[in-house]
């Protein structure tokens, strides 16, 4: 099922060529504070995606910025000084590839386990 369709911008074309993902853990994790950081990093102009996701890290943010120093104040103006967080980890984006096309998987197979064991 199609829910829309979208245009790729050029970022290399609009002065953002460097491409990173910054996983950030927070501290307290309650809803106030990950709803409230994910609106935050949403809203800004270098954000193209913020997964909020499960396991060590709370989010991943992805993000397009002009070089190196552009990164590097992002992270400190706008991610490690935010109250609630725990850690950061900025990992830099060497390539990139998108699918343009989803495939429908085919129904699951009978695992033939047992869902209940009988004692």
């Amino acid at each position: 099922m199609i829910e829309g369709f979208h245009a790729e911008v050029n970022l290399d074309a609009i002065g953002r060529p460097v491409q990173a993902l910054i996983n950030v853990r927070l501290h307290p994790k309650i809803r106030e504070a990950v709803e409230g950081f994910r609106d935050y990093v949403a809203a800004l102009p270098e954000t193209l995606a913020v997964f909020v996701v499960s396991g060590g890290d709370d989010f991943i943010i992805q993000l397009a910025v002009r070089d190196a120093s552009h990164l590097r104040d992002f992270v400190l103006d706008h991610v490690a000084r935010h109250r609630d967080i725990a850690d950061v980890r900025t990992s830099l984006v060497y390539d990139h590839i998108r699918k343009t096309s989803v495939e429908v998987l085919p129904p699951q197979a009978p695992s033939g386990r047992r869902t209940s064991r009988k004692r």
